[in-house]
């Protein structure tokens, strides 16, 4: 029996719930988790369960790492729910399974964008590879691997309310200013629901902005910070 120990692979929030249980990858060596929500498993295995990526040996094809929850593309590669979720033009093919993961739409200045994360640790192959977000702070120029500002503490939320939430970070920079300015936290651990038939998430082909799934939902606080937030943000 595998011990089950850390968190969610994708929101990192270590509880599981009845109806959104954590569900632990038992491939050799893996320590992928997710909840039931976050990985759009239908049904909770009663046996043995692999993650997507131990089916088969994969890297995700928008950062330069292999671990973590992953799900395929719809050219057959493979990519991290994070970074589907953090990347504003990805989009998942259906919505409860959460996959294919849809990268069609992502501009290519995105993959030519250096992660300055890696590239200030010295590993200049490892900034060039796959697909960064940019700083939420208008004008920064600075772009980073999903997972790389997961690491970091980077990953933000904001929003009011479970189904207008815009997924977000800011490089350390501009982050510490937002927390000094009006006490932004950043938001790795998030509050879990399961996810429903109706659920509000990135779909290919949907129109508008896009909304993203409650199953990762963090509360930013009272109409006065998130005024200050949006006055943070402005250029």
């Amino acid at each position: 029996m595998k011990e089950m120990l850390g968190g969610c692979c994708v929101c990192a929030d270590e509880n599981g719930w009845t109806d959104n249980p954590l569900i632990y990858c038992d491939g050799p060596g893996c320590e992928v988790a997710v909840h039931q929500g976050c990985y759009g498993i239908q049904e909770v295995p009663e046996g043995e369960w692999l993650c997507a990526k131990c089916h088969v040996a994969a890297r995700c094809e928008l950062c330069p790492f292999g671990y973590g929850a992953l799900k395929r593309t719809e050219q057959k590669g493979w990519a991290h729910v994070i970074c589907a979720l953090y990347i504003p033009e990805v989009r998942f093919g259906d919505v409860h399974s959460m996959d294919p993961v849809i990268l069609s739409d992502v501009p290519m200045e995105r993959f030519e964008k250096l992660c300055y994360i890696c590239a200030s640790a010295g590993d200049s192959r490892a900034a060039q590879m796959g697909a960064c977000m940019s700083c939420n702070k208008p004008g920064c120029k600075r772009g980073f691997h999903v997972t790389c500002a997961q690491q970091r503490g980077l990953l933000c939320e904001e929003g009011g309310g479970s189904k207008n939430v815009k997924y977000c970070g800011y490089c350390e920079h501009h982050l510490r200013k937002a927390v000094r300015y009006f006490g932004l936290v950043s938001c790795l651990v998030f509050s879990i629901t399961l996810f429903a038939p109706l659920i509000d998430i990135r779909v290919h082909n949907c129109s508008g902005m896009p909304l993203v799934p409650p199953c990762c939902s963090a509360q930013l606080g009272d109409a006065r910070k998130w005024d200050n937030l949006q006055a943070f943000r402005k250029p």
